[in-house]
């Protein structure tokens, strides 16, 4: 995802979508999904997308889930997110141009663009979702992370920071609780 506040993307139609939007503005998410992104190149969209299946739908995803959907979300990724992102993120250094609020808007433009890639993005991870047919399982938001991670840094080591970072994404997205949906109940991140 991006820096951006999650009020800011369209209303979401999709409960794969209204999921990753809720969690990402839950306080400390965007920052410590930032932190991963950053860090070790983990797919915010992809890590969401897994924690939805897996929270909300009762789905077992692990690393080989996790390789499934960035297999299918990095073409799309490599030509429309990456670089949206890229630029964006670029032109934070042209603040002392002759006129930075023509940058500052541009920057804004670029960034619902972005956000705009990323919806589809998930759309493309909740179709391969469906497609590789994960299968019911047990596994919660911690073992998500904890696949992802495995997935995106393999010869990492958890330090604090990235441990503080995934307890922060992971008690968000065991605490969501779908308004549109009576069945979900919050569940417990150890």
């Amino acid at each position: 995802m991006n820096d951006a506040p999650a009020s800011e993307a369209r209303e979401p139609d999709d409960p794969h979508w209204r999921f990753a939007l809720a969690v990402y503005s839950r306080p400390g998410v965007a920052p410590a999904c930032l932190a991963l992104q950053d860090r070790f190149g983990v797919d915010v969209n992809v890590l969401l997308v897994a924690l939805y299946a897996a929270t909300q739908r009762g789905l077992a995803v692990g690393q080989e889930e996790i390789a499934a959907l960035d297999r299918a979300v990095a073409p799309w990724r490599a030509v429309a997110v990456a670089p949206l992102r890229s630029i964006r993120r670029a032109l934070k250094s042209f603040s002392d141009t002759p006129r930075p609020e023509d940058v500052q808007t541009l920057r804004g433009q670029l960034q619902k663009l972005e956000i705009e890639s990323e919806r589809l993005a998930q759309s493309i991870l909740a179709a391969a979702l469906r497609e590789f047919g994960a299968k019911s399982g047990d596994r919660g938001a911690a073992d998500v992370l904890t696949a992802t991670l495995a997935y995106y840094a393999p010869t990492a080591v958890p330090d604090q920071e990235t441990l503080r970072a995934s307890s922060i994404i992971c008690n968000a997205a065991e605490n969501y609780v779908d308004i549109s949906s009576s069945a979900n109940a919050p569940g417990s991140c150890s």
